[in-house]
């Protein structure tokens, strides 16, 4: 419930945005109605008659979504950012990969250096360097 409360530091609804929001909700409320219905295995007069009922009343109200649909310039951005967004992934993965491989190839050059040293120090010991 604490959830739903307003907080101190929002901004009060105009009397506009809360009649949209009120005409928001009853537009979704006849669509579900309309798709619970619709999902029933078998109809009779009066679910048909309710369905074409709710049907007619989310068509009168869905204006209320108009002014919120995205417009062809806006559509056209949107898709340009995901595209940039795409190239920006592909190539930071292509980094990772290659930071991968260098942190794999110095992983190798430590191993192959810890043998050199190792055998140069088993080479001394057994007098190879040090006679």
């Amino acid at each position: 419930m604490a959830a739903l409360r307003r907080k101190t530091n929002t901004s009060r609804s105009t009397a506009g945005q809360e009649q949209d929001f009120r005409k928001a909700i009853t537009c979704m409320r006849y669509l579900t109605d309309f798709a619970l219905l619709s999902r029933y295995q078998s109809h009779t007069d009066s679910t048909i008659g309710y369905m074409q009922e709710y049907l007619q009343q989310f068509h009168r109200t869905k204006d209320v979504f108009l002014r919120y649909r995205a417009g062809k310039v806006a559509k056209a951005k949107a898709d340009m950012v995901s595209k940039e967004l795409t190239v920006q992934t592909m190539a930071r993965r292509l980094e990772e990969k290659a930071n991968r491989r260098m942190v794999a190839q110095k992983a190798r050059a430590l191993v192959e250096d810890r043998e050199e040293r190792a055998c140069l120090v088993n080479q001394a010991v057994n007098g190879g360097l040090f006679r």
